[in-house]
């Protein structure tokens, strides 16, 4: 037994009476701009917050000692002379 509606497409039905205004594009509100452009403040001021706190362990690593005694330089002066 098959079913009636079964045959049935939706393009086939009535067109239905909306009175409603077609939507037209419209140019999307400056706030778009004013955003992107916070962001891009935003994205320069933290590099900067990087870039100090980078320097900040940079300097704030203690040199690496030097444990080459005065005879190795001695030699190292020697060989390069050679």
């Amino acid at each position: 037994m098959t079913n009636p509606n079964e045959n049935e497409n939706i393009l086939d039905e009535p067109v239905p009476d909306v009175y409603v205004e077609v939507l037209t594009p419209q140019q999307a509100p400056s706030y778009f701009q004013s955003l992107r452009k916070y962001a891009s403040d935003k994205a320069e001021s933290m590099k900067k917050e990087w870039n100090r706190w980078f320097d900040w362990l940079v300097n704030y690593i203690p040199p690496i000692p030097k444990v080459i005694d005065k005879a190795f330089e001695v030699v190292k002066k020697y060989i390069e002379i050679l």
